[in-house]
Order: C-alpha cells, then structure tokens, then sequence
C-alpha cells in the first residue's frame, strides 16, 4: 500500500491502535490486535521494550498478516524485514533523514513532538504524518514529557498546520470520551494504547472510538458552517 492510501486509512476512522508488549503477550497483542480489526481499527503501531530482537521481528510479521496498516515504532530494521508500512520515530531516534535512506521513499513516517521547538525539527522531515502529545497525563510511556491538556494540544495543532502538516495525531491519555474534544482541538486521527487493554471486549471499544471520531467531525463540520453562515 502506498503512502498516500496509508495516510487515508489514518485518516478515514481516525484512530490508531498502539500495541505495547509491557500489557500483554505477543499471542495475546495479535487476538487483541485482530478484535480492534473487527471493530473497524485500520491502522496499528506496534511498540515493544522488552523482547528479544528475534522474538520482536516473529511479533511483527504475526501482526502484520492480522491486521490491515502496521507502523513498527523505533525500529528501522524491523520495519524493514517486517514488510511494515511504516515507521514512527521519537524525538531521540534516527534522524528521520536517515530513516529515509534505511528504508527508502516508499515506506510511510510518522514523527513525535511534543513542544514548539521539537515540532519545529520533526516538520522539518516532511512527515507523513505528526503525533502530538501527550494531550492528557499516561502510565503507558514512562518517558512521555508534560502532558498539554487540549487547549495546549490545539495551540500545536495550529502551529503544526501552518508549518504545512499533512495529517496530526492526538496521542496520550487518549479515551473515547475525550476523543470528540481531540478532533475539535485539530486532530485528524487520535493514537491511544492502554485503554485497549482495560476492555473486556476489544472490537466494541474499537466501534467506540471510530463512531465518536466520526460524530465528532460532524459536530466539527457544523460548527464551521455556521461559522461561515
């Protein structure tokens, strides 16, 4: 799938499954990756701190045959011998540059950022798409910085898009019931990891959050007619 069609199904539901193996066990991310499928997910990162090289190239090629978009985060290598669509790099990762040359043009980029000044280094690299965050405070990435709030989140949503952003992400804290306020803040899609993990049943918190992604836009939708009204 090219990068252009990748992008598009980011932004057609609007989320992103962050798959994280400090929750569960690589059989267990591929059933509960596969639910989020079900429930109409499209997009997934797959994050892992704790195994082995081997063991974490094996995870990715199971996930990748289970669900439809898989981004491999910090990981060059594994994206690469994969088959991944793509690669999210944090701020203290390669030099998106070099990712580039590693993997070629044809392989999708996603970057963090989290202040002005990274914002300012990571638009720099022409993403495929910018998460911003985190927008609320998180347990599931230790190193996360300050969490934004939304007004905060907005604010760099707004400097993200005059610095030319194709596609930006909410992530952090993220729940169903704070995705509406997400989308109004300037978030085209919204990346959340731990709250799938506290459901007891996965694709129903997957239509959760595409159905309050995709209500949220029309509150968005209205709100800018009668804007312009």
């Amino acid at each position: 799938m090219n990068r252009r069609l990748l992008m598009r199904a980011l932004r057609r539901t609007g989320v992103m499954a962050i798959m994280d193996d400090s929750h569960g066990s690589p059989a267990e991310i591929v059933r509960r990756a596969a639910r989020l499928a079900e429930g109409g997910i499209r997009v997934f990162q797959l994050r892992v701190k704790k195994l082995a090289d081997r063991d974490f190239l094996d995870l990715a090629r199971r996930l990748r045959k289970a669900v439809p978009v898989l981004f491999i985060n910090d990981r060059c290598d594994i994206a690469s011998l994969s088959g991944a669509d793509g690669l999210h790099a944090g701020i203290d990762d390669l030099p998106p540059p070099a990712v580039r040359r590693l993997l070629g043009s044809g392989i999708a980029l996603g970057l963090s950022a989290g202040t002005p000044a990274e914002l300012a280094g990571t638009l720099d690299a022409r993403p495929d798409y910018i998460s911003l965050g985190p927008v609320y405070p998180t347990r599931t990435k230790g190193d996360a910085g300050a969490a934004l709030g939304s007004s905060g989140f907005a604010r760099l949503a707004r400097r993200a898009r005059r610095r030319g952003a194709r596609t930006v992400l909410a992530v952090g804290g993220v729940t169903a019931d704070n995705v509406g306020v997400l989308v109004r803040s300037g978030a085209d899609a919204v990346a959340a990891a731990g709250v799938w993990w506290r459901s007891a049943d996965p694709a129903r918190t997957a239509r959760e959050f595409v159905s309050a992604v995709a209500l949220a836009r029309g509150w968005k939708a209205t709100d800018k007619m009668r804007g312009a009204g």
